[in-house]
């Protein structure tokens, strides 16, 4: 009977799975069209599973594609590259002949969606894969189109001569088809991948190329055609050939207002490079004109990009002309920009990760899903085969189990005899050794009484002996005394009688000679008081005309200092109200430096066992330190620019503002890269032609990526210091400086990366060199690197907190009152 029941459940589930296909698909289809993305997604995934097991190939390829077109539209693109690719593995298992265009249409797809999902790697071998499948076969717009991409790619990943020969072959192919419009779009692309391998001759050539065939086809007043315009000036203004690309930016504002169709996000890319041109070409008053329009035209169409751009060149005009104030308010309206571009950006990778784990966390609860409905289904085929299997295993398992009683029982008695029969002999070898220490206990008792009487006798002798001796010594004693009384008596009664002779004689000739050497010196005194009165008499007289004299020249004197007061009095009331503006400036800037350098308890969200010990010298500081969070990694930037105070300043804002750039928008994550782009960068920021370049900046930057525990770390003249195990090592970072160095020579530098392995706790520390520079202690002398290390070290294992309030106390006791030579910067991480 259960078994009757079980064909006719089988056979009503794969009636009912059969009918149901058609059904769900309709469902997913109109959810589909509604943007109901999750549910169409859970129907399709029935569908799949349905088909799957029936084994319905072809509708099974259908429903992959189907699914993997929802992805795409859903923008969960890796999801749509896994259905492609699915559809085509499920291709595989039939026949290759009648289905090669579906191969085809399959790669194509694939390639497209590892395209978009930017799994660029992926999307270039899926595309090379489509054109050797095409090989032979007619060109047609996909594989044009397919040629196209896969050069953006190699250029997307820096391969640029890949991409180079990808856009001449597909240049051939618009050639023999007579398309001139993909033809003139190709030569740019052609000279831009010639501008990148720094062929500027071959690269212009091909510009060149691409504008005269678009003036041919009247395409002058077309995006296309100023989009070659702007690459040639952005390649002119490169060289430094700033009056070429005005001569290109023009042409292209002139195709801009020619064409009505032009939107004001293109308005805004082409005033913002123009304004570029314009200010360092030294055209200040153009650069403005240009910036104040590129601004306009970006709200307008909310080109943020440009937005920002445009503020920072305004900024630089200002402080060009010395207008700080204005110059630090367009600085900051250009830092607003950029975070608001960065958190764009964030939000949109995170609504494609959400997408991404929403899709992943559906399949898995439908999986789920199936492998319950599949156990169910299990369950009832096995009802009966697995009652008789657990009958018989029961029987076999209880037998099994009293086997193993009687076995536990005969190893526990046999274990119980072992224990007694030791239990037994170590009772008896106690027994003995209590009574061997019994005895010897006894023995060493009469030694002991033996000793003790020995020393008693020994002891009384000794005593005896020495009364003996005492006696003889006081009696001895008492003699020596009698006789030194006699001997001081007679002594005494011989001196008194000398003493009374010797007295009388003395005192005679002693008041003869003091009464004439009184009245010698009475004469003496009198002689020189008289010359003195005479001498101060004619001093006096002299002093007088003199102080006379002196007097009409203090009259004069006076006049001129009450004079020379009230003109100081009106400088120092201009030089104060210079100062307060100038100090105000500075607290603006100061303001301005706070925002972009993070706080410690910020520092602290990110690396909880840390520190920042920051100490500018002046209101302002040079040195700075920068923090990003990426997925599962943290990086750290410790900076020390040249000087200190506004300069020093200066230099960080422009420190930390190339650092956002960088890893933001750039996506440049490997510190030594980091160091590289920021020497570029640096330079082109406070370029001054036929100057040799004197600032610039030092530092270390570090990657601590969490996942894999590995800390990187490159160095610009700046070491790290590391501490594990008691041992203490510094990591020195390479020579070159970030900027320093004359434009001329343009110096590409190779920072080297170090990849540290982080297997146990360890504290990385990163410095500036201020707190080594202090002058002070006894000898006013530096703190020097070496003191500074051995603080660290023997502190190492206190609380971060505590390490920090210690290197304060020590560096106050240090300097004492001696100012504060440099800006100091320490942080300390436990990892």
């Amino acid at each position: 009977m259960l078994k009757l029941y079980f064909l006719i459940s089988v056979f009503f589930i794969t009636t009912t799975s059969i009918a149901q296909v058609d059904s769900l698909l309709v469902l997913a289809r109109n959810n589909k069209d509604k943007k109901q993305y999750v549910t169409a997604f859970k129907y399709y995934y029935q569908v799949n599973t349905l088909l799957k097991k029936e084994k319905d190939l072809k509708n099974l390829i259908s429903s992959y594609i189907e699914t993997a077109s929802l992805c795409n539209e859903w923008q969960v693109y890796n999801q749509a590259a896994h259905y492609f690719q699915k559809a085509q593995e499920v291709l595989n298992e039939l026949s290759p002949k009648d289905l090669s265009e579906k191969t085809i249409f399959l790669t194509l797809k694939t390639a497209k969606a590892h395209e978009n999902d930017k799994s660029y790697p992926e999307s270039i071998r899926m595309y090379e894969k489509y054109l050797n499948l095409t090989t032979g076969q007619s060109s047609n717009s996909e594989k044009q189109e397919a040629l196209s991409n896969l050069a953006n790619l190699y250029n997307l990943q820096n391969q640029y001569k890949e991409g180079l020969s990808k856009n001449l072959e597909a240049l051939t192919i618009y050639e023999q088809i007579g398309n001139t419009t993909s033809q003139a779009t190709t030569l740019n692309n052609i000279g831009f991948g010639y501008k990148k391998l720094q062929d500027n001759s071959k690269a212009i050539e091909y510009f060149e190329k691409s504008i005269a065939l678009q003036n041919q086809q009247g395409l002058k007043n077309k995006s296309d055609y100023r989009t070659v315009l702007i690459n040639v000036a952005i390649l002119y203004q490169a060289e430094k050939n700033f009056s070429q690309a005005k001569k290109y930016l023009l042409e292209a504002e002139k195709s801009l207002n020619a064409d009505v169709s032009a939107k004001e996000f293109e308005k805004a890319d082409i005033f913002d490079l123009m304004s570029k041109t314009y200010f360092y070409s030294g055209e200040i008053e153009k650069a403005e004109k240009y910036c104040n329009q590129a601004i306009q035209n970006s709200i307008k169409s909310g080109n943020l990009e440009a937005k920002k751009s445009a503020h920072e060149t305004l900024s630089l005009v200002y402080a060009t002309r010395n207008q700080n104030n204005t110059a630090l308010e367009e600085y900051t309206h250009y830092k607003k920009t950029s975070d608001s571009i960065f958190k764009i950006r964030l939000a949109y990778q995170d609504e494609i990760l959400r997408r991404k784990q929403l899709s992943e966390e559906v399949e898995n609860e439908l999986k789920l899903l199936q492998a319950e409905q599949e156990m169910k289904t299990l369950d009832l085929k096995n009802f009966t085969l697995n009652a008789e299997k657990k009958e018989q295993a029961f029987k076999i398992e209880q037998q099994q189990k009293n086997l193993a009683l009687a076995e536990s029982e005969q190893q526990r008695l046999a274990e119980q005899a072992r224990l007694s029969s030791l239990l037994i002999e170590r009772q008896r070898q106690e027994s003995v050794l209590q009574q061997q220490a019994l005895d010897l206990a006894q023995q060493t008792n009469r030694l002991r009484e033996a000793e003790l009487q020995n020393a008693k006798i020994q002891q009384e002798a000794y005593n005896t002996e020495q009364h003996r001796k005492e006696e003889i010594l006081l009696r001895d004693k008492k003699l020596k005394e009698i006789e030194l009384q006699n001997e001081i008596e007679t002594r005494k009664n011989q001196q008194i009688l000398f003493l009374l002779i010797g007295g009388g004689v003395l005192s005679f000739l002693g008041l003869a000679i003091f009464g004439y050497i009184q009245k010698r010196k009475d004469n003496n005194r009198l002689k020189k008081q008289k010359k003195i009165i005479e001498e101060t008499n004619v001093l006096l007289k002299e002093q007088r005309l003199e102080i006379l004299e002196k007097n009409d020249e203090l009259n004069s004197t006076n006049e001129e200092l009450s004079s020379a007061i009230e003109t100081i009095s009106l400088q120092k009331n201009e030089l104060e109200d210079k100062n307060r503006s100038i100090l105000d400036s500075i607290n603006y800037a100061k303001r301005i430096q706070q925002s972009l350098v993070p706080s410690e308890e910020t520092f602290q969200k990110y690396i909880p066992e840390s520190f920042v010990l920051y100490l500018p010298k002046d209101i302002v500081s040079g040195d700075f330190y920068w923090l990003y969070e990426g997925e599962n990694f943290v990086i750290v930037a410790v900076m020390d620019c040249t000087g200190h105070g506004v300069p020093g300043a200066f230099m960080s804002m422009i420190g930390a503002n190339m650092l956002d750039k960088i890893v933001k928008e750039d996506k440049i994550l490997v510190p030594n890269k980091i160091l590289e782009r920021l020497d570029l960068y640096v330079k082109k920021a406070i370029e001054n032609e036929n100057h040799q370049l004197i600032d610039g900046m030092d530092g270390v930057i570090v990657l601590w990526d969490k996942i894999n525990k590995e800390l990187q770390y490159a160095g610009a003249v700046n070491s790290i210091y590391m501490i594990k195990n008691q041992g203490f090592e510094e990591i020195r970072g390479d020579v070159y400086h970030i900027a320093g160095v004359s434009f001329e020579e343009d110096v590409m530098k190779q920072f080297t990366l170090h990849t540290i392995p982080i297997t146990e706790p360890t504290t990385i520390y990163m410095a500036s060199d201020g707190f080594q520079d202090q002058m002070g202690g006894e000898k006013r002398k530096k703190f020097m690197t070496k003191k500074f290390k051995q603080l660290l070290l023997d502190n190492h294992l206190l609380k971060m907190s505590q390490q920090k309030q210690l290197l304060l106390e020590t560096l106050h006791e240090w300097k004492g009152n001696i100012v504060q030579t440099d800006d100091i910067l320490v942080i300390g991480m436990q990892l």
